[in-house]
């Protein structure tokens, strides 16, 4: 039987119990740092540091995205605006028609499928890049002038097909990006759509004004061939960039996932039904 003493004060733990006792422990805190920190903090109600870093990193994608996106079409729209002074009436005017008949025709029947096959960041990527030909069109007819016309009708007509798809592989990104990031911050999302939205607005008006107003001071540097080196190499500089930006985040929506793009045909048979009243 136990004695007082020994009840009173207990003899030490053996070291076998002790050693027992510490890799219990440590099964126990591996078993919690193997649990997904998601689903602790969703129980608790309490937004972790994961999910904080997590939409950290999709808003600094998203970032990117706009600026590389808005750098490079705030150089086509300073160029846009010196069509007619630099090419003429008649040339500014046709391959200012030319770019917009090419933007709406891709965008009718080449973006949805285009975009559905390469992903959002691949068609930014194709699409800035060849957005390029349209402000690199300027340069060559202005260090080539033999070849002033082709070079600024090619030049739109690449342009105009790019920028079809531009706006289409930029709304899928942003869509993406916001149904990520409500998720991992727990916010709604028209908060996070709200956020986005204009986080990308500063930097697409915002470069476009500052562009525009780089005109000039160029000009205080070089003539025209300089400004339109400048603008090419900046423009091209960005379809390079946006390689390098994260992919767009993958759709939460199972739904949204199994849509499949619609031909070209589909669309018109489709436009044609919506004419016909019921």
């Amino acid at each position: 039987e136990p004695s007082i003493t020994s009840i009173i004060h207990p003899p030490p733990p053996s070291s076998k119990n002790s050693v027992l006792r510490r890799k219990i422990a440590k099964k126990d805190i591996e078993k919690m740092s193997s649990e997904p920190i998601m689903q602790r903090d969703a129980e608790s109600g309490e937004m972790d540091l994961a999910a904080a870093s997590s939409g950290w990193n999709i808003q600094m994608s998203f970032m990117l995205m706009g600026l590389c996106f808005s750098i490079n079409h705030g150089c086509v729209t300073a160029v846009l605006g010196l069509a007619t002074a630099e090419l003429g009436d008649d040339l500014g005017g046709i391959q200012s028609g030319v770019l917009y008949v090419m933007y709406t025709m891709s965008a009718l029947f080449v973006a949805t499928s285009l975009v559905h096959h390469l992903g959002a960041k691949w068609s930014l990527v194709w699409g800035l890049g060849l957005y390029c030909a349209y402000v690199a069109s300027f340069l060559i007819a202005v260090k080539v002038p033999s070849v002033k016309w082709p070079a600024a009708i090619i030049g739109s007509g690449i342009g105009g097909l790019a920028a079809g798809w531009l706006w289409t592989a930029q709304g899928v990104y942003f869509g993406r990006s916001c149904e990520r990031y409500s998720a991992a911050t727990n916010t709604s999302i028209e908060s996070t759509t709200s956020w986005l939205a204009s986080i990308f607005a500063v930097f697409y008006v915002g470069f476009e004004v500052v562009l525009r107003l780089a005109i000039s001071f160029l000009y205080e540097f070089g003539g025209d061939a300089f400004v339109y080196t400048v603008f090419t190499a900046i423009s091209v500089s960005c379809a390079v960039c946006m390689a390098f930006v994260p992919k767009e985040p993958e759709s939460l929506s199972s739904e949204q996932q199994r849509t499949r793009a619609k031909s070209p045909l589909e669309r018109v048979v489709e436009a044609g039904k919506n004419l016909v009243p019921n």
